[in-house]
């Protein structure tokens, strides 16, 4: 018996909410991952632009209110000059620089995150569910129906990851500056 396109749409949208489901449940319980993954882009970033210790120099000159105007204006050229690659806009803002440094840190943890297993997995998981959804669409009964479902509701949720690695000592992270 050949199934009407409702049936078929009915049973597109159970493997859609059985996958998005899971998928739902794995981005919640990989909260801590992604934190971690967006601190050691943060680190990276930091490395690789050398500002650490520019941003560092630049919050201990905040909390001095005696020190002058200049010198912060001086140390936040430097900064302007690595975020922005030597191509400083006419004016520029700390709280510029601080959006262009969460921008540069987002690509670096989604790069990081894709490279993660979890992130793997993730990506899995919706390329997956594209073609589970795909083949809902092409079922002609409903035994195929069926070993579509069963497939959906048997895809691993969480794949075993290693858990954290224990360090002493806290990086030092361009999110934890408070740039105005």
């Amino acid at each position: 018996m050949a199934l009407s396109f409702t049936e078929k749409q009915y049973w597109k949208n159970r493997v859609e909410k059985t996958i998005h489901d899971k998928i739902s449940e794995l981005r919640t319980l990989s909260a801590r991952i992604i934190e971690e993954i967006r601190a050691k882009a943060d680190c990276q970033l930091a490395d690789e632009l050398n500002i650490s210790d520019d941003l560092a120099a630049y919050e201990r000159r905040e909390k001095e209110i005696e020190e002058s105007e200049a010198a912060q204006k001086e140390l936040l050229a430097t900064i302007a000059v690595d975020v922005y690659g030597g191509e400083i806009p006419f004016r520029y803002s700390f709280a510029d620089i601080k959006r262009e440094i969460g921008r540069l840190v987002k690509g670096r943890a989604d790069s990081l995150f894709s490279q993660h297993p979890l992130g793997q997995h993730l990506e899995g998981l919706e390329a997956e569910k594209a073609r589970l959804l795909d083949a809902v669409l092409l079922a002609t009964n409903v035994q195929q129906l069926g070993d579509i479902m069963a497939k959906a509701a048997g895809l691993e949720p969480l794949p075993i990851i290693d858990g954290p690695e224990e360090n002493d000592e806290q990086p030092l992270l361009l999110s934890d500056y408070s740039l105005q």
